[in-house]
């Protein structure tokens, strides 16, 4: 999924590094301009984005722009952070990861639709590199600088004495997966094929989580009774 080479930005709306409502177009602005989506909970992602801050560090300079996209939870309750249910939690997700990962690359994060993730190929940690007017030249389901400083060289040149991710000095960090580590409640098991069942969150000025095991018959789901 996702854009093809040379297909036009979406037109989704993102929150910008202020929080603001803005087209994805908005934020390349004329300049070639690197997304690349990630969340707290992705492993790929938080082993994988010091590379992707390197090759920010040697291209920001030759007028590169690049954007981290905070998106829906990979693994909801890796480390403890369950799915935000409103825009004003996924905020907080962001400055969460700004602190603990210590990143420089500006955030931006996706609306409650997730249409961003959606446009940009539906991955936990895709890539995806725009030219100034708004095209796409490079794409990948899952980052890898490994390929995007390559891409780049191509277009504007090499960098002398390239930057490792060692020499960013970033945090490491072991994750506490879903399930195993101690504080969580023991897994349900199930034999039965189980369906979702939609639940609206009702507003309320302080953060709340609600992890709910619903049972019903198959007339609730066929008919709306039972």
């Amino acid at each position: 999924g996702g854009p093809s080479m040379g297909a036009d930005v979406p037109s989704d709306r993102v929150h910008d590094p202020d929080g603001e409502l803005a087209e994805l177009a908005d934020l390349i602005d004329g300049q070639h301009t690197v997304i690349v989506t990630g969340c707290l909970t992705c492993p790929v992602f938080l082993r994988g984005y010091p590379t992707i801050e390197a090759v920010a560090r040697d291209y920001s300079d030759k007028g590169v722009r690049f954007f981290f996209l905070y998106k829906t939870l990979a693994h909801p309750e890796n480390d403890g952070y369950i799915q935000p249910l409103t825009i004003e939690e996924r905020a907080m997700h962001v400055a969460e990861a700004r602190e603990k990962l210590k990143t420089t690359i500006p955030w931006i994060y996706d609306t409650m639709d997730n249409s961003a993730k959606a446009a940009l190929g539906g991955m936990p940690n895709s890539e995806i590199l725009f030219s100034p007017d708004g095209k796409v030249l490079y794409t990948q389901q899952w980052s890898d600088a490994a390929q995007l400083r390559p891409t780049l060289a191509g277009i504007l040149g090499d960098v002398e004495d390239p930057t490792e991710p060692a020499d960013l000095d970033l945090p490491s960090f072991s994750m506490r997966r879903a399930g195993r580590g101690s504080g969580f409640v023991e897994r349900v098991r199930v034999d039965e094929i189980l369906s979702p069942i939609l639940v609206r969150a009702s507003e309320d000025d302080l953060p709340y989580y609600v992890k709910l095991r619903a049972e019903a018959d198959s007339d609730l789901l066929t008919t709306g009774t039972g």
